[in-house]
C-alpha cells in the first residue's frame, strides 16, 4: 500500500509529532498487542472500541459488488476448509474505509478502493489462521471472558444505545460481535504465550533516531526526557509487531488458502 494509505495507521513508524504524542496513551503491556490492527482489524471487538469517536456514514462505491455474492451465499476466501463470509468482509472493508476516511483520504479514490479491498481479505484470512492456530493449541475462552470484554465495549460508547448505534452502522449483528471478541481473547492469549518478547530490545540510538524524525519539521515536541518512555513503547510495540507478522507468515505458508473476492 502505498504512503498515503500508510500514514493512518497506528502501527506506522511516523515522522509526525502527533504519533509520539499518541504513543503515551499506549502505557501498559497488553495495550501493544491492541495495535496489531494489520493482524486482527477484522476483530470487531477492537474495531469499535478503538475507532474514533466522529459521527457521519462514508458513501462511496466500495462496496460495488458485494451484494452479489451475499445473495449466492458464496464465501469470500476459505482457510484450511473454514469459510471467511462475505458479510464479515463487508463488514472489515466498512471499519476500513470509515478509519481511512477520517484521515483525511479520499476513500473514494480507485486505487484507495482496492487497497482497502485487498487489506480487508488479507487481515480475515490472517485472523482466521491465527484463530485456527489458537484454537489446536487448546486455548479457551469462557462466557465471563467475553461478557467482561463486551462490557468495556458497550462503556467506551456511551452505553448500550451507543453500542447499537454503531453496530447498525458497520452492519454487525450482536453475535458476530460476541463471537470476534472471543476469537480476539482466544489470538491474544495465544500470541502471548507463542511469542517470545523477551529477546525484544530498544537502544538509546534508536529512541533518539525516532524522537529526532518527529522533531524534523519542527513541530512543537515535548523534550524527550519527558516523552522517552513513550518513544520506546513505541518503538518496542513496532518490533513486537514484525515478530507477529513473521509468525502470520509462517502460519499462512503452512495453510490452504484461496481468496474468492
Amino acid at each position: 500500500m502505498d504512503d498515503q494509505q500508510q500514514q493512518p495507521a497506528e502501527t506506522t513508524t511516523a515522522a509526525a509529532a502527533p504519533t509520539v504524542a499518541a504513543s503515551g496513551a499506549r502505557t501498559s503491556r497488553q495495550g501493544m498487542w491492541y495495535v496489531l490492527a494489520f493482524v486482527v482489524v477484522a476483530l470487531i471487538g477492537l474495531g469499535l472500541w478503538f475507532m474514533m469517536e466522529k459521527d457521519g456514514r462514508v458513501s462511496t462505491g466500495v462496496f460495488s459488488g458485494i451484494t452479489a455474492y451475499m445473495k449466492s451465499g458464496e464465501a469470500a476466501a476459505t482457510v484450511n476448509g473454514a469459510d471467511i463470509s462475505v458479510l464479515d468482509f463487508e463488514s472489515t472493508l466498512r471499519q476500513l474505509t470509515a478509519n481511512t476516511a477520517e484521515q483525511g483520504v479520499d476513500v473514494a479514490d480507485p486505487t484507495i478502493v482496492e487497497e482497502l479491498r485487498t487489506q480487508a481479505i488479507e487481515s480475515l484470512v490472517n485472523t482466521e489462521v491465527l484463530r485456527q492456530k489458537a484454537e489446536a493449541s487448546n486455548v479457551t475462552v469462557s462466557d465471563e471472558d467475553i461478557q467482561a470484554r463486551y462490557s468495556q465495549i458497550e462503556a467506551g460508547l456511551g452505553g448500550a444505545e451507543g453500542l447499537a448505534a454503531r453496530m447498525v452502522e458497520l452492519g454487525v449483528t450482536d453475535e458476530m460481535l460476541r463471537r470476534d471478541i472471543k476469537n480476539d481473547i482466544l489470538i491474544q492469549s495465544h500470541l502471548e504465550a507463542s511469542i517470545d518478547r523477551s529477546a525484544v530490545t530498544v537502544s538509546d540510538e534508536e529512541i533518539q533516531s525516532l524522537y529526532n524524525q518527529a522533531t524534523a519539521g519542527g513541530a512543537d515536541v515535548p523534550p524527550l526526557a519527558d516523552v522517552r518512555e513513550q518513544v520506546e513503547m513505541q518503538i518496542r510495540s513496532e518490533k513486537e509487531q514484525s515478530l507477529v507478522a513473521q509468525y502470520v507468515e509462517e502460519l499462512r505458508a503452512d495453510a490452504a488458502i484461496e481468496v474468492k473476492i
